[in-house]
C-alpha cells in the first residue's frame, strides 16, 4: 500500500522579488497541484534541517512527500488510497521527528509510523469508533507518539461549534503509542476536550 509507487519529481522552486516590499521570495512548489505544509505546531523538518515533509495531491490523491531544500527535488513517501483533496485522511496532522528521520501520520482512523529514508510504514494504532482523532507528536526520545482521542459528541451538541463541543465535556484520553507497534497506553483521561498534545 504505502511506498509501492514512490515517484520522484524535479524541483519546482522559483525565486522572485515581491513587487510591494522588494523582498526575495522562494516558492517551493508549483501551481500544477495542491501542496500544503503540515500543521503549524508540528515539525516538518528532518535530515539535519535540509529536508521537509509536506502533503500534496500531485499523484492524483493526497499523499506525503519529502523535499530536499537545497535542490528542491521531491520524492513521494506514501501511496495512499484515492480520496478527494484535502481528504479526511488527516495528513495535515503529520509530525516529523527531526533527528530520527521518522514521521507519524493519520490515514483515516489508522495511525502509521513512516521511515523517511526507506518510505516503509507500519500501523501503530487504530482509533476506536465513537472517538475523533487529533494532532499527534513524537517524544524527544523518538520511541513514542503522543496524541489525544476525543469522544465524538457531534450528535449531542446544542450548537455546531467548538464551544458546543466543549459544553458537552467529551471524554478524552492522552495516549502514548509505541512507534515499534508494540502497543498504546492511556497517560491521562478526563471529561473535557483535550487536544494539541
Amino acid at each position: 500500500m504505502i511506498g509501492e509507487k514512490k515517484k520522484s519529481y524535479p524541483s519546482e522552486k522559483f525565486t522572485y522579488t515581491d513587487k510591494k516590499t522588494g523582498a526575495e521570495v522562494t516558492r517551493l512548489t508549483g501551481a500544477y497541484s495542491n501542496s500544503n505544509h503540515i500543521y503549524f505546531t508540528n515539525n516538518c523538518f528532518y535530515n539535519g534541517g535540509r529536508s521537509i515533509v509536506f502533503a500534496s495531491d500531485r499523484s492524483g490523491t493526497p499523499n506525503l512527500y519529502s523535499m530536499e531544500l537545497d535542490s528542491g527535488d521531491i520524492k513521494q513517501l506514501t501511496d495512499l488510497p484515492k480520496k478527494p483533496y484535502p481528504g479526511s485522511n488527516g495528513l495535515h496532522m503529520t509530525f516529523v521527528h527531526p533527528e530520527a528521520d521518522t514521521a507519524v501520520f493519520w490515514d483515516g482512523n489508522i495511525l502509521y509510523c513512516l521511515d523517511l529514508k526507506s518510505s516503509e510504514q507500519r500501523e501503530i494504532y487504530r482509533l476506536s469508533s465513537g472517538f475523533i482523532k487529533h494532532i499527534v507528536s513524537i517524544g524527544a526520545e523518538g520511541k513514542y507518539a503522543y496524541t489525544s482521542k476525543i469522544e465524538d459528541v457531534r450528535d449531542r451538541r446544542k450548537e455546531n461549534t467548538l464551544q458546543g463541543t466543549y459544553d458537552c465535556h467529551p471524554y478524552s484520553e492522552i495516549l502514548k503509542i509505541a512507534l515499534d507497534g508494540s502497543g498504546a497506553s492511556v497517560v491521562y483521561s478526563e471529561n473535557n476536550f483535550i487536544a494539541h498534545v
